[in-house]
């Protein structure tokens, strides 16, 4: 057995017949020089090794941005990692609260309405895309604000653009387009684009 001085937290175990396995420190720990194996204990070995390359790929990945639980999976599977090594990782990172689909759908919804509002349609494509089940995504739509606020928030952020249209039907169509590609419907469009016109008109 070796440990590996760059990455402690690792050991190089060397099983005869077999190449060295990369197996984690606290598993090493309970070995010891010239111990006899049997199979079922090296395949162990194996499952932990693959067990805590995956827990670190996935804890990269949670350090970026917030995931779902099936990002985590898909991007473990496409990684080659089985699908017994996938579930023990998520169950791990569920067991640590550190992977909460419900938590997950809040705080992207949230996000949204702060940085790119959009319709409560877009949401939830973007959510179920994300792989988050109807529930979740259901009680974290029912925080927003009604969708001709959201509607508003986003059209201010796009009035910038509009500043030199001088006529109506060209400042409608305009605006009402760029809302619709942030999923929001006509009967939120238009109240929205006629109540902005109106107080543009009145500055």
């Amino acid at each position: 057995m070796e440990i590996d001085p760059r990455r402690p937290r690792w050991a190089r175990v060397h099983v005869e017949g077999r190449s060295p396995m990369r197996v984690p420190s606290s598993v090493v720990a309970t070995l010891c020089v010239g111990q006899a194996l049997s199979p079922e204990e090296v395949a162990r070995l194996e499952e932990a090794s693959r067990t805590r390359r995956a827990l670190e790929v996935a804890l990269r990945l949670l350090a970026r941005r917030d995931r779902s639980t099936a990002e985590i999976e898909r991007h473990l599977q496409n990684r080659g990692f089985p699908a017994s090594t996938v579930a023990a990782v998520v169950a791990i990172l569920t067991e640590r609260g550190w992977l909460d689909d419900r938590k997950f759908a809040r705080r992207w919804v949230e996000n949204r309405l702060e940085h790119r509002p959009r319709g409560r349609l877009a949401l939830a494509h973007e959510l179920r895309r994300k792989g988050v089940n109807a529930s979740h995504i259901e009680a974290a739509l029912a925080e927003l604000p009604d969708e001709e606020s959201i509607a508003r928030r986003a059209a201010e952020r796009f009035m910038g653009r509009l500043a030199s249209v001088e006529d109506y039907h060209t400042f409608a169509r305009r605006l009402s387009a760029y809302l619709a590609r942030r999923g929001f419907g006509w009967d939120t469009i238009r109240p929205v684009v006629d109540a902005l016109w109106a107080e543009r008109g009145q500055r």
